[in-house]
């Protein structure tokens, strides 16, 4: 430790972000998951069960438009549209209290299950470093073991306990969007699916990025650690020898590293939010677009348009939630690595 204070500092050296293999380690991952089956199946259902619910939530409101119309148009008594309008709101009311009844039910079973992994791995990790020998400790700065203690365990254990269940749910969310979609008008789905490409590019485009982003964060945050963690064990040896300055100046410099490496990260995270914003815009104009066109000329209800509008604003939340909690997969990727 007090060679360090004495003077032992060094270039920043990041290690290049080639791309490893993200599907081996997701896979190591994964095993941690094998003793929590039932409960990953319990979850899994109630996540199903959300989505299922959550999709219908549009057609409801569309019907209630429906009924509205009609009664503005005098095809409906008092009567009947009062009728007809309260047993769908609700049918709306139940719909929304079991999906969220169902999404709280999943979420608490994936915590359970993520701090149960967690206790696991810090385990594991801290049994390993207890059985390596003293030359492994030698060519180790104490920090980065640390780092991979803390940081890395706690980022995995963010990801299995919140990462996993929305990241399931949104995508079953996306899929029910885009067959209730279908089931409601064909050609409306189908301009409303021309903005999918557009969507998977910016997500091949910026995901690929976010990973070496992310694998570079934890490189720098384990040297910041080990920085702290050497220079405050030989603080004494370094005011014995006058050593403040280079000390603070090493210090400045592996902070800075690990500032520029977040800032990187954070802002091909950020850019992302505003490519999906854009192209809502566009889907919303689409469905506005065509959607009055067919409307007009009695092909489809007013119901239909708000229900697809409810559908394509909906759309883009499980694609900025895929797109977060990606982000956050890349940076567990990169800690599991």
């Amino acid at each position: 430790m007090s060679g360090f204070a004495m003077g032992r500092h060094h270039q920043i050296k990041i290690e290049p972000t080639r791309a490893k293999n993200p599907v081996y380690t997701l896979k190591r991952i994964a095993g941690y998951l094998k003793p929590f089956g039932s409960r990953l199946l319990l979850a899994g259902l109630l996540a199903i069960a959300q989505t299922l619910l959550a999709v219908s939530a549009p057609i409801l409101i569309g019907r209630a438009v429906d009924i509205l119309w009609a009664f503005l148009n005098g095809s409906l008594i008092l009567s009947q549209a009062g009728y007809s309008l309260n047993r769908t709101m609700l049918l709306l009311f139940i719909v929304y209290a079991g999906s969220w009844a169902a999404s709280a039910g999943s979420f608490y079973i994936m915590v359970i299950v993520g701090q149960k992994v967690l206790f696991t791995l810090r385990s594991q990790v801290f049994g390993k470093i207890e059985s390596l020998s003293l030359r492994f400790f030698d060519k180790q700065e104490t920090g980065d073991m640390m780092s991979r203690m803390t940081n890395d365990t706690e980022v995995i254990n963010r990801v299995l306990s919140r990462g996993i269940t929305r990241f399931a749910s949104s995508i079953l969310t996306l899929a029910g969007i885009l067959i209730a979609m279908l089931t409601l008008n064909l050609s409306l789905a189908l301009v409303s699916f021309s903005i999918l490409p557009l969507m998977i590019i910016s997500t091949l485009f910026f995901s690929k990025r976010v990973r070496r982003a992310y694998r570079r964060t934890r490189k720098t945050i384990g040297q910041v650690s080990a920085e702290l963690e050497e220079n405050i064990s030989g603080v004494r040896v370094a005011q014995a020898f006058s050593r403040q300055r280079e000390n603070i100046a090493g210090f400045r410099e592996v902070n800075k590293a690990n500032r520029e490496a977040n800032i990187d990260a954070e802002t091909i995270t950020a850019a992302f939010s505003p490519t999906l914003d854009v192209l809502s815009v566009i889907g919303t104009a689409l469905v506005l677009g065509y959607g009055g066109y067919l409307a007009l000329h009695g092909l489809i209800t007013v119901g239909i348009i708000v229900a697809f509008l409810q559908y394509v604003r909906r759309f883009f939340q499980p694609v900025r939630a895929i797109s977060h909690i990606w982000s956050n997969m890349q940076s567990a990727i990169a800690g599991a690595e």
